[in-house]
């Protein structure tokens, strides 16, 4: 991992954000049962991996942190969030998720190359599914989000900032912006 920023000194705080992520968590982690209940196996791994990141930002926002210093210092990397939730005095046990996989989270049905592949059959995953994901979690990030062709000729599903394969590789882009 890169140098970190040490955390804020005087701490921030913003308790009425931190109440706003935990109830998010909440309802992505019901998201992600609901999802494994159907076999959506990839969408249960997203949901809950969003649930975990807003779960230690939820923390960070109560005892360390305000959102602008977040978004700069952490964004969607959970090693980040991890990392810094842990310097804010947050016991956790989660060797297990660092070690077994990225630690950004992963959007997609394949994985980018930065941690083992997921187990989930990603050569699969049809072009309407992938739209489909891609409308979910462009209107769920508020983010544009890019289907690409991964080197395996499968699709993969990513936030369009953070793509970084050649463009000719990207099959559609979804805006929740757009008219």
């Amino acid at each position: 991992m890169q140098r970190l920023k040490p955390l804020p000194k005087p701490a921030r705080s913003d308790a009425v954000l931190a109440a706003v992520f935990l109830e998010n968590a909440t309802v992505k982690a019901a998201a992600a049962e609901w999802a494994a209940d159907q076999g959506f196996d990839n969408q249960a791994l997203h949901a809950i991996a969003i649930a975990i990141e807003l779960l230690l930002k939820s923390y960070l926002l109560n005892v360390a942190t305000d959102d602008v210093w977040n978004r700069a210092n952490i964004g969607h990397d959970l090693a980040k969030a991890l990392h810094y939730s842990a310097q804010a005095g947050l016991a956790l046990r989660m060797t297990q998720v660092r070690s077994h996989g990225s630690s950004r989270r992963q959007y997609g049905f394949t994985n980018r190359g930065d941690g083992p592949p997921l187990e989930t059959g990603a050569g699969s995953m049809s072009f309407p599914d992938a739209h489909a994901f891609a409308f979910s979690l462009a209107t769920t990030l508020m983010a544009v989000i890019v289907i690409f062709r991964a080197g395996d000729g499968t699709l993969s599903v990513t936030p369009a900032n953070e793509y970084d394969g050649d463009v000719s590789e990207i099959v559609h882009e979804v805006d929740p912006f757009a008219p």
